[in-house]
């Protein structure tokens, strides 16, 4: 047992020591990358297209993760000349969710005023699995047809230049 014990260990920090050089080596990736605002448009239309929807008239961009909803709405601020009063937002919270904790949570997060949140979505739940610590979904929409024209037509074209399509 002691045998296994000590192999998990040394799995366990090689483990730890690849990450943090995988980690310390994206840094120095990043760090030698200028984020213009063109780069800035197409990080942001490649995260549009994998969470967004693909209406032209608004843009909608729905997840759960605080990361991933800070890093698309940068990315949309930095790139874009952005209305901040064209923003709404919309929780999706189960029955265990406080409310009014979850839409100061992601007000927080996305710096959108709760004036601008529409009424919370409540899903249905049976109660029998509640997670720990998740903050319910968040559906941001940007009222502007001419960001989201723009979003779509720079992931065509990107999609077309790298000849994925």
């Amino acid at each position: 047992i002691l045998g296994q014990y000590k192999t998990v260990l040394i799995k366990r920090q090689l483990r730890d020591l690849q990450n943090k050089r995988l980690e310390k080596n994206s840094l120095e990736i990043l760090k030698g990358i200028i984020l213009s605002k063109d780069l800035a448009k197409v990080l942001c239309a490649l995260l549009w297209w994998c969470e967004g929807n693909k209406i032209t008239s608004f843009v909608r961009f729905t997840n759960s993760d605080p990361t991933l909803i800070k890093n698309f709405l940068f990315l949309l601020r930095f790139g874009f000349k952005i209305d901040e009063e064209k923003f709404r937002a919309l929780v999706h919270i189960h029955s265990y969710h406080n409310d009014d904790v979850q839409r100061k949570f992601w007000s927080t997060i996305t710096r959108i005023s709760l004036i601008q949140f529409n009424k919370s979505y409540k899903k249905l739940n049976s109660g029998i699995r509640i997670q720990e610590n998740y903050p319910g979904c968040i559906a941001i929409t940007y009222y502007d047809a001419k960001v989201a024209k723009e979003l779509k037509a720079i992931y065509n074209a990107f999609s077309q230049y790298r000849g994925v399509r």
